[in-house]
């Protein structure tokens, strides 16, 4: 795992434990990841969803640069996990 996802994952920890960072992160999320020290590409934009116990998001993330091949295995697991 790598430094930012490390992070994210520490953020994201944090904002289980305090309610007022989750609402800020939720809010104004580029604010919040820059505060932690976790990059983000040049003109995206991040939007944060919270679940619940009766809703949950399932994301569709970008499909992988190159030759993508259906059940690629564990380089899609780790890229899948990675919204940066």
């Amino acid at each position: 795992m790598d430094d930012t996802h490390i992070k994210l994952s520490k953020l994201i920890a944090a904002a289980w434990a305090d309610d007022k960072l989750r609402r800020r992160l939720v809010k104004d999320p580029h604010t919040v990841l820059k505060e932690h020290g976790i990059p983000r590409a040049a003109g995206t934009k991040v939007k944060v969803l919270s679940n619940t116990a009766k809703l949950h998001h399932l994301v569709i993330t970008r499909k992988p640069e190159g030759d993508f091949q259906e059940g690629a295995g564990k380089k899609i697991a780790n890229f899948t996990i990675c919204f940066l």
